[in-house]
């Protein structure tokens, strides 16, 4: 049996997660350059997403509202330009996108604070994980709202102008309740109900 399920059949009540429903997917999604960057990576995998949704503790005994979003940090180098060590200002934020998903479009509804620090073509920049309270109280006991994490990556110029961007959206997702942990096979995490 896969992990996510046993950690699901476990549990005292019987969940229904539309969130568990399909196959994991493939790693990081709908890449998009501009410009001219460095080297960059985000190796999150299904038995170790780099995004965790986290829920508040339940009210009625079957709804668990999201409360903040955490995303750990992408790898990032500068350009490798010249024979010498080259190193340039980059940053790094994400930003939460909400649908139905079953009809409608992504909408961005929050961003994370930019977080900026100095890299080298043979050294990364020294990010650190970024978090964000998101509250799913406008889709309480709803669980057909989802929300995703785009990330934005920029390389800057010696005069502060951008020198190029990546921005992607990571395909694998844990989320966390007090009272049970599991990771999505959906590339997004939505609203917890329960029907205990």
């Amino acid at each position: 049996m896969p992990r996510f399920l046993s950690a699901v059949v476990a549990l005292p009540v019987a969940l229904v997660f539309v969130i568990l429903a399909a196959s994991p997917v493939a790693a990081i999604q709908s890449v998009k350059t501009t410009g001219a960057v460095g080297h960059w990576s985000f190796n999150e995998s299904f038995g170790a997403p780099l995004v965790l949704c986290s829920y508040g503790a339940t009210t009625d005994g079957n709804h668990y509202s999201m409360t903040r979003i955490n995303v750990q940090p992408p790898t990032v180098f500068a350009a490798d330009r010249t024979a010498k060590v080259d190193k340039r200002t980059v940053s790094w934020q994400f930003q939460i996108q909400r649908k139905n998903v079953s009809f409608g479009k992504w909408k961005v509804v929050a961003s994370s604070k930019v977080q900026r620090a100095t890299a080298k073509d043979n050294a990364a920049a020294p990010f650190t994980a970024l978090t964000l309270k998101h509250s799913g109280k406008p889709a309480a006991n709803d669980s057909s709202w989802a929300v995703r994490v785009q990330v934005l990556i920029k390389w800057y110029k010696p005069g502060g102008s951008v020198e190029g961007t990546v921005s992607f959206k990571p395909s694998y997702y844990a989320f966390t309740t007090p009272d049970f942990s599991a990771t999505s096979s959906q590339p997004w995490c939505q609203e917890v109900v329960t029907n205990g």
